[in-house]
């Protein structure tokens, strides 16, 4: 059964966060993605660790990898490798779980907020998606992006070379009155528009934010929503990022999202 066919069947458990997992594990500060080639072990015991505590999706560690977030200082790596063996470490692991190509925004803002062309872009995505569909994945994972116009070029890149199933996941990063005006609603109409299987939310502030952007996503139309939402406002302790709240409350909080 396809990624897409199951979310319609029954609810999915996604994984949590790769990097500040990384991190507690003793990697530096530096992009996660580079662990996939320096210290793949790291990467292998988070997905496992993930797997084991009964995630049915798991994502690999290539979120962010673009060479404009690539510091200077770095070795000259090859994105598209970095990306083929986050796609190995993960489906090394997911033993049934789905595996999901992550790709995030490529790290600099397109015009007119910015510099960098949409052709630049394009070339960016395309690298990423060639790579993961080189080592097979499930579906593609496009996250956090508060971009809608570059949101669009990501799905368009994927499309152009297959019919995996997507997810498309913007990052709300608009304030309560724009999301109490209907935005949710709108951006998920846009999402479907694109080419998305699946219409996601993640990087909003806590699972209230989250429950009201869902409910008003729920009225665009009939498909699967993915919700991440951060279990609150995080805090840095040592290497670690901390969240003042519990399993149990995210826990049942999960639940609450499931009903909206």
């Amino acid at each position: 059964m396809r990624f897409d066919e199951a979310a319609r069947e029954r609810v999915l458990v996604v994984d949590g966060a790769i990097g500040t997992r990384l991190r507690a594990l003793g990697w530096d500060e530096r992009l996660p993605a580079l662990a996939n080639v320096e210290e793949p072990q790291l990467v292998h015991k988070v997905h496992a660790e993930y797997v084991e505590a009964g995630a049915d999706i798991i994502e690999t560690n290539t979120y962010g990898i673009s060479r404009f977030r690539l510091p200077h200082r770095e070795p000259a790596y090859d994105v598209a490798e970095i990306v083929r063996e986050g796609a190995r470490l993960a489906k090394d692991v997911a033993d049934g779980a789905f595996v999901l190509g992550a790709i995030g925004p490529v790290g600099k803002p397109l015009v007119p907020m910015g510099m960098l062309e949409a052709e630049e872009a394009d070339k960016e995505f395309d690298i990423q998606v060639k790579a993961l569909l080189d080592v097979g994945v499930d579906g593609i994972i496009l996250e956090t992006f508060a971009d809608l116009n570059e949101l669009e070029i990501a799905v368009a890149a994927v499309r152009r070379h297959s019919n995996l199933p997507i997810i498309a996941s913007k990052a709300f990063i608009e304030d309560g009155q724009t999301l109490a005006e209907g935005y949710p609603m709108r951006v998920a109409r846009r999402i479907r528009e694109m080419g998305a299987d699946v219409v996601g939310a993640n990087c909003v502030v806590g699972p209230q934010r989250m429950y009201d952007v869902v409910r008003w996503m729920a009225q665009a139309g009939d498909f699967p929503i993915l919700a991440m939402p951060t279990p609150g406002l995080p805090q840095t302790v040592g290497k670690e990022v901390l969240y003042d709240t519990t399993p149990e409350y995210f826990a049942r909080a999960a639940a609450r999202l499931v009903d909206a």
